[in-house]
Order: C-alpha cells, then structure tokens, then sequence
C-alpha cells in the first residue's frame, strides 16, 4: 500500500512538475513573441526612416543642382550673346530654368520638411512601442502562467527577473530604435557626401 501511495504522489508530482515547465515555457515564448514583434516593428521603421533621410538627402542634391543651374545660364547666355542663334536659345534657357528653379526650391524645401517630420513621428512610435512591450510583456507572463493554473504565481525571483529583462530591455531597444537611433543615425551620417551631411533642418 505505501509503495502503491508513493508512485501514486511521484506520479503526480511529476504531471505537476510537467504542467508547470509547460506553463512557464508558454510564458517565455509569448515574452519572446512580443519582443520579436517590437523589434520587427524597429526593422521596418528604421527601413523608413533610412529612406527619408536618402529622400531628403536627393532632395537637397536636386534643389543645389537647381539653383547651380540657375546661375550657370544666365552667364553662360551672357558669353553667348553674340553667337546668333545660340544667344537666343541660352536666353530662352536661362529665364526658363529661373521659372523652374522658383518652383522646385519651395516644393522640395517643403518635401523635406514633411519627409523629416515623418522620420521623427517613427522614432516616436518606436519609442512608444518600446514603453508599450516594457509594460506588456510582464503582463503577458503573469496572464500566461495563470491561463495554465489560478494557482500558478511568479515568485520573489521571477519577479526579480522580470526586473532585470525590464531594465536590459531598454538597453538592448534604446540600439535599434527610440530616441538613441544611433545605429540608423550612423549608417545614414557615413554614406552622405559633406554638403548634405550639414544640411540645416
């Protein structure tokens, strides 16, 4: 009868003990889940935040081509007026390309406003999403483990743990997104030419 009880409780002991390593891996992989998805949220982003700063920066190399333009003609008109023909055409040039250039400079100036203005509202949203995951991910766990078991808790140590990930997460993150972006800023700053390195905003 004892040895009968006995592999009765250790049967039962180690269905629990099953029950919850299950619980607790389903609470690490919906952790691991939701991180996955923020930092695939920082991917995309940063991909949309890299192709702004090139929109802005072909932008600026287009107005300064514009405007190199539009003093080149108007002297260039002036050496050739008095070849016939050709004085005429370079004229016509000239005041041609200064009616374009009063048009693109505005546009393209305004193009790189709201081009820029984007890559900010991105970085925001990155930086809310990463609050976001700071705040979701330990509620998920404790969600998690207490779908499995009511009775299932996080201990004095979980809790400690999930301290500790709170506080590597915002190291971790602040590489990838936020309002750090070091890592998009460097990428970008090392593959422009000086002009549009120290375009203003």
């Amino acid at each position: 009868a004892a040895a009968v009880l006995w592999a009765y409780e250790a049967g039962r002991g180690v269905t629990e003990k099953r029950r919850l390593v299950d619980a607790t891996d389903a609470a690490a992989l919906s952790a691991a889940a939701f991180q996955a998805r923020t930092l695939d949220f920082d991917a995309y982003t940063n991909r949309a935040i890299v192709a702004n700063e090139a929109v802005i920066a072909q932008s600026v190399s287009l107005r300064s081509f514009s405007s190199y333009l539009n003093v080149l003609l108007p002297r260039a008109a002036a050496v050739t007026q008095w070849v016939p023909l050709l004085d005429a055409a370079m004229a016509t040039l000239a005041q041609s390309w200064a009616q374009v250039d009063q048009v693109v400079q505005p546009s393209l100036a305004g193009l790189e406003t709201v081009t820029s203005l984007a890559a900010h509202d991105l970085a925001a949203a990155q930086r809310l999403m990463h609050l976001g995951t700071l705040e979701a991910v330990p509620a998920l766990v404790r969600e998690t483990l207490q779908s499995a078991d009511p009775n299932y808790r996080l201990t004095t140590g979980g809790e400690a743990m999930l301290a500790r990930w709170a506080f590597e997460w915002v190291e971790f993150a602040s590489f990838y997104g936020g309002a750090w972006r070091w890592r998009p800023a460097d990428v970008v700053t090392r593959s422009l030419d000086g002009f549009t390195t120290a375009r203003n905003f």
